[in-house]
């Protein structure tokens, strides 16, 4: 079936399946359907999967197989097009002999730059090897980076954009951080260079804030059933590059720093050559007070900067710096792109000692004073008028010395330059003295540096065990404090407890005496008999609090206890005048008890 359904397939549709995981044969397929020779260094990395074309040196014909083939490429992990050509923006009175007289590249037309998003936009729309797109210098307009940002917002395997001095401006911007906001994959932006002012600013900061928000909540999903989220593992921009946008000035970086209070995600914020000023370097100081995951923010190259506040902002950003992140996210040399058809030209200074010696021949008869000129065009022709002033200068002679002196002087042979060179192996001493004190110098302050970084590891790992420790005895002593609490309300319950039985033992007794019929005691005791029939119950009472309660503890256990022995002994008193009054008369038993109520009355 599956040879059936191939041998069905047509031939075109075929090699256009075959050509999407292979560039080369495609390119080659499509420059001999042109009549044109592929080019040698476009092929030059693709088994590797990367493509790095200068699009400076590419023919306008050029450009037609190269973006078709990378239009259905499905395995090139690095795309990158290049372009260094700087428009003149200098007046009549430039010097135009520092560059080469060439044409625009074909790069730089719009025609050429629609294509290319086109092709790439279709290249990400398929494709799920390609890592990094890098378009530095390629001056895409507002419809090319439109066309560009859906084919990114498709895209789910991209991690890295570099737009460096693509010149998008604002608009660019806007229309890439909406394709941005979303994004699974992409990790670092770089928009260096691209004439980015304070609204660009805002709307990266729009950006930060809707990741930011994107990201609390998919680590409050994680962090259910408890779960403690990663913050590491979570999608979204870590790196963001505005060097060398000197418009954004303070009033666009403010508006940057106040999205990064909130945001515990982005690792890295280049600034260099930004219009920062002092102001604009103090609110970020502000800013990484409250952000500690922020370990890149690099302000250098703002001469508006003082030295202090620089190494106050970068002092308190490597505090939040830690080994792994600082391999992740290294500090970026911002350097212009180089022009490759720039011209230096290096010219060597006339009349310095420093200049190649002139060689003289000996001549044939060493008693004649003037050297042997060899002819012209030989090796070693020097003429010999320039020989002598030569050796003039190396001997230390004026000008104002007689001619006849300028005979007398000796041949350049091997022992002469010997003679020459005493001054400089005079000072040769002098300078081996300075090199090796250099050189201990430079030792000693490897080893010291070697020495700082040996203490300040075993300082911080006792930093670390020393807020370990902090953190164990502060959860130690609010557990010792919530046991205290709890066991003082457990005593001053008991307490209430213990009040409440010997206050109802009390009233027991009060109760048996009025059942008895005694209910005349109570009375004359002065307290109240129908009273004495209900529950007692402490706690109805108001009591205003527990100390009250503590302090007069000791006072109501005495007074019960005297009370209680006291209506003890009377009752047994009583039990005994009850018997013996039975067996008696009525009478005698009515004075009895007469005088046994005063007996208890004189007692109470």
């Amino acid at each position: 079936m599956a040879k059936k359904t191939m041998a069905n397939v047509p031939e075109s549709v075929a090699v256009r399946q075959r050509g999407a995981f292979d560039f080369i044969g495609t390119y080659d397929n499509l420059c001999a359907l042109q009549s044109t020779v592929p080019l040698v260094y476009v092929k030059a990395r693709v088994k590797e999967g990367l493509l790095d074309i200068n699009g400076d040196r590419v023919r306008m014909i050029d450009w037609s197989p190269i973006l078709n083939a990378i239009k259905i490429n499905k395995n090139l992990r690095y795309i990158a097009l290049r372009s260094y050509f700087q428009h003149s923006s200098a007046g009549t009175n430039a010097k135009k002999s520092h560059y080469f007289k060439r044409r625009t590249p074909a790069i730089c037309f719009k025609d050429v730059t629609l294509l290319a998003a086109r092709s790439l936009a279709s290249c990400l729309c398929v494709t799920k090897a390609l890592k990094c797109l890098d378009l530095q210098g390629v001056p895409l307009r507002k419809k090319d980076i439109e066309i560009l940002a859906k084919g990114i917002a498709k895209n789910k395997t991209l991690t890295h954009v570099l737009l460096d001095y693509c010149q998008i401006a604002d608009s660019g911007v806007a229309a890439l951080c909406q394709s941005l906001k979303n994004h699974p994959s992409i990790t670092h932006v770089s928009l260096a260079g691209c004439n980015i002012t304070p609204v660009g600013a805002a709307v990266i900061s729009k950006l930060v804030k809707h990741q930011s928000t994107q990201r609390y909540s998919d680590a409050w999903a994680d962090g259910l059933r408890y779960r403690s989220p990663d913050l590491n593992c979570m999608a979204g921009i870590r790196r963001i590059t505005l060097n060398s946008n000197p418009m954004i000035g303070d009033s666009g970086i403010s508006t940057i720093a106040d999205a990064l209070k909130d945001d515990l995600w982005l690792k890295a914020l280049d600034l260099q050559n930004c219009g920062l000023s002092v102001d604009g370097a103090k609110y970020l100081l502000t800013t990484m007070e409250h952000n500690r995951t922020l370990i890149v923010l690099d302000i250098r190259q703002n001469p508006m900067v003082d030295n202090g506040t620089l190494r106050s902002v970068l002092g308190r950003v490597l505090l939040n710096a830690n080994e792994r992140d600082e391999a992740a996210f290294p500090w970026i040399k911002e350097e212009p792109p180089k022009d490759p058809y720039k011209t230096k030209k290096h010219r060597q200074p006339r009349g310095h000692s420093h200049c190649k010696k002139s060689i003289i021949a000996k001549r044939a008869s060493p008693s004649e004073g003037v050297p042997c000129v060899l002819p012209a065009g030989h090796k070693g022709f020097v003429p010999w008028r320039t020989a002598v002033r030569a050796s003039k200068h190396q001997l230390g002679l004026s000008d104002e010395e007689d001619d006849s002196d300028v005979l007398q002087l000796k041949i350049l042979d091997d022992d002469s330059t010997d003679e020459l060179n005493l001054k400089t192996s005079d000072r040769k001493p002098e300078i081996n003295e300075n090199v090796r004190a250099l050189k201990i110098h430079l030792l000693d302050a490897q080893r010291r540096l070697i020495r700082s970084k040996e203490n300040e590891e075993v300082l911080n790992k006792k930093i670390m065990t020393l807020e370990v420790e902090n953190s164990r005895l502060r959860k130690e002593l609010n557990s010792t404090l919530e046991n205290s609490k709890i066991k003082s309300q457990i005593e001053d319950e008991m307490l209430l407890e213990s009040i409440d039985k010997s206050f109802n033992k009390f009233h027991e007794f009060l109760n048996m005496l009025s059942d008895m019929g005694l209910g005349s005691l109570v009375t004359a005791a002065g307290l109240d008999p129908t009273t004495s029939k209900q529950p007692f119950s402490v706690r109805s009472k108001s009591t205003t609090s527990h100390s009250k309660a503590r302090l007069d503890k000791a006072d109501l256990d005495d007074k019960h206890y005297e009370e209680e022995k006291m209506f003890q002994s009377d009752a047994i008193v009583i039990e005994g005048t009850g018997k013996n009054k039975k067996k008696s008369d009525p009478k005698v038993r009515d004075q009895e008890e007469s005088t046994d109520i005063h007996s208890v009355n004189s007692q109470t």
